[in-house]
């Protein structure tokens, strides 16, 4: 639809099978689809009472136990709801480049240094997930050649890496007081979509080396470093919620429903 990064829009569909129900059978004839079951528990109704004789008079209920659901008052209802989310100041990977490189700069503190610009923005904004899958082998329970062909794998994306972010992280170290903030941010971003870039290279070719019993095993956070519509919705970073950003040491900053503004963040470090 043209919208920009930042704007996400979404569809809501709630109870999808009450809306095929009533599409394919009419308000009439409804088989219950998408619907909680409930039984009329009522056997006998009183009807009056005998003054005389003192005792009540009953009625058998016809439908006792029935579940039609045709004759059920309350119905778990069907709706659509739109919902347009739009992001709205700088973007996250901006504010967290900005703070590290302003820091001795024009704010107070020290300067990031080239190892830690390196270690904190060297990953692309994804975590590794060969490097995670190996640490978890014994978990995942890799056979030999998995392991080996993982290793190999991820020896050759780490030395892509490292080609496109040590000369960056060296030209940070160095930057002047007042140096260009877009240029910077600029060059930050044109990094991360080719590191993205070799990394959707790589899925592939890790997703056809597990079981789909390991698969079930991966931890949401890692499989979706493998999905290539995920990877492509964070390439140039996480505006419009595109997911979850990888911070330095190892911490991910996560938002409920993705990285829109507004929402619930968690912290996770993970040794």
């Amino acid at each position: 639809m043209r919208l920009p990064q930042r704007a996400t829009l979404s569809f809501n569909v709630a109870n999808p099978l009450g809306a095929a129900d009533l599409l394919l059978h009419g308000e009439d004839r409804l088989r219950g689809w998408g619907q909680q079951t409930f039984v009329d528990p009522s056997l006998l109704y009183v009807r009056g009472f005998n003054p005389v004789t003192k005792r009540y008079s009953y009625e058998v209920n016809q439908r006792f136990g029935a579940t039609n659901p045709q004759f059920q008052q309350i119905r778990t209802p069907v709706s659509i709801t739109m919902n347009l989310r739009y992001d709205i100041g700088p973007t996250r990977e901006r504010q967290l480049l900005t703070q590290t490189l302003d820091r001795g700069r024009r704010t107070e503190g020290t300067k990031a240094q080239e190892a830690i610009l390196k270690a904190q923005f060297g990953n692309g904004g994804v975590i590794n997930p060969m490097a995670t899958i190996l640490r978890d082998q014994d978990t995942l329970q890799l056979n030999a050649d998995q392991a080996d062909s993982l290793a190999a794998m991820n020896r050759r994306y780490n030395i892509r890496l490292d080609s496109i972010w040590s000369p960056i992280a060296k030209a940070y170290a160095t930057l002047p007081d007042g140096y260009d903030r877009d240029r910077i941010y600029f060059q930050y971003v044109k990094a991360r979509e080719a590191s993205i870039d070799i990394l959707r290279v790589y899925a592939p070719a890790v997703k056809r080396l597990l079981t789909k019993a390991q698969w079930r095993r991966l931890p949401p956070f890692v499989a979706s470093t493998l999905d290539d519509r995920y990877l492509k919705s964070i390439r140039s970073g996480t505006a419009g919620g595109g997911g979850a950003m990888i911070l330095g040491g190892g911490a991910m900053m996560m938002g409920a429903g993705g990285m829109g503004g507004g929402m619930t963040q968690t912290i996770i470090m993970r040794q």
